[in-house]
């Protein structure tokens, strides 16, 4: 209270005050701003890496709990929508008796599957295109292309491109490999994608799926080999393919190894060198009777 005081003691108590503008930068973050956006940026992919893998587990444990009606019933939204066009009816072969016989070879090569897995043989179709391959849809759909089926030099080639195809409907893959796609086709909805954007992202799905993809690849190579085995008394023919494949392949050479991650598939000449190693370790002989083509082509 300064009831009584003079001036001079009130100058006394009341120091001198200069009045000065505050600093400009009080109230500004003085870190780096792209430090700022590679904090938010790094935590941002960490969560979405630990729900993709959450995804993924979850995936797996409804994939193999769900039955083949329920299997088919998602198949067919997918026909029907045009997310699957390579199953629509105009890009089908027409050939009956080629997709008979395919489809008897398919029967008898899962028929000693069908016990334990209680699972029926899946549709083939022969799709129309101008390179050999072959794909499991949802829906235990399989799809071998016309051009395979051209080119084979056996039925062993054949069948052990179907076995493959069997393992990866055996192992449910394509159910499983689903819900990672969706996750990703749910982040893509959410997220405003520009041109740039969307081809990074895809980059980066198709990275992170990669790991789980080549274990697939691996899976069922493996088990073709047994179900080739099965068929003939021997696994002659499985390199057939793989051979051809990598001729055509830029990325089975020694000079592009440095990319062999960036593949889904791993490198045809290591699928072939592993294959022969697991074959003599089993057992099974290398050299055997390869049986005519002709009745699928």
């Amino acid at each position: 209270m300064l009831t009584g005081l003079r001036l001079s003691e009130v100058e006394t108590v009341m120091p001198d005050f200069d009045p000065v503008l505050p600093d400009e930068g009080i109230n500004v973050d003085k870190s780096h701003p792209l430090a700022n956006i590679f904090i938010m940026l790094f935590g941002t992919v960490v969560i979405l890496a630990i729900c993709y893998s959450l995804v993924g587990v979850f995936s797996d444990f409804i994939a193999d709990r769900i039955s083949l009606d329920q299997e088919k019933k998602i198949g067919a939204v997918f026909i029907s929508t045009g997310l699957i066009p390579e199953l629509s009816s105009s890009r089908l072969a027409s050939n009956s008796q080629v997709s008979e016989n395919i489809r008897r070879l398919g029967e008898t090569l899962w028929q000693p599957y069908s016990r334990d897995n209680k699972r029926p043989t899946p549709e083939f179709a022969i799709r129309k295109v101008s390179f050999p391959n072959a794909f499991t849809y949802p829906g235990a759909k399989i799809l071998v292309t016309s051009t395979l089926l051209e080119q084979a030099t056996s039925e062993n080639e054949i069948s052990f491109v179907i076995c493959h195809e069997l393992g990866h409907y055996y192992f449910r893959h394509p159910l499983k490999h689903l819900g990672r796609g969706l996750f990703f086709l749910l982040i893509s909805t959410v997220i405003d994608f520009s041109a740039n954007s969307s081809e990074v992202l895809t980059s980066g799905f198709n990275m992170a799926t990669l790991n789980y993809s080549r274990e697939q690849e691996e899976r069922s190579d493996s088990f073709a080999l047994g179900c080739l085995n099965k068929k003939y008394g021997h696994v002659n023919g499985f390199e057939h393919f793989f051979k051809k494949i990598e001729k055509l392949d830029l990325l089975g050479s020694n000079n592009f190894k440095i990319l062999k991650y960036s593949r889904t598939h791993p490198l045809t000449s290591e699928r072939i060198q592993n294959l022969k190693e697991e074959a003599v370790s089993k057992g099974y002989r290398l050299n055997g009777g390869l049986k005519p083509s002709d009745l699928y082509q």
